[in-house]
């Protein structure tokens, strides 16, 4: 191990201790941007299971299940497409297959 001297020394944990600075606000800031994702796709579900539930009545477990499945832009197609729906099929009909 090479020689440092006492200020290359501070020099070096200095670097250490801002690297960690940054990599914890990184973590935070993706840890953030997650939780608006899961959050997104939590508040996007239950729209859409709302207006199936008022519009079509009870809904059986595969339509949950395919809702709980569904992307961000699925579901917003659906919450969209179901202001003109006929049934569930035409909301959800073509992210079944």
């Amino acid at each position: 191990m090479p020689y440092m001297s006492a200020y290359e020394h501070r020099v070096e944990k200095r670097a250490k201790i801002k690297g960690r600075q940054e990599g914890r606000m990184e973590g935070r800031e993706e840890g953030r941007e997650e939780g608006l994702r899961e959050g997104k796709l939590c508040i996007l579900r239950q729209v859409v299971l709302s207006q199936l539930g008022l519009r079509f009545g009870p809904l059986d477990e595969q339509v949950q299940q395919v809702i709980a499945a569904g992307t961000v832009e699925d579901l917003e197609r659906q919450i969209i497409a179901v202001l003109e729906a006929k049934s569930i099929e035409d909301v959800i009909g073509s992210a079944k297959h």
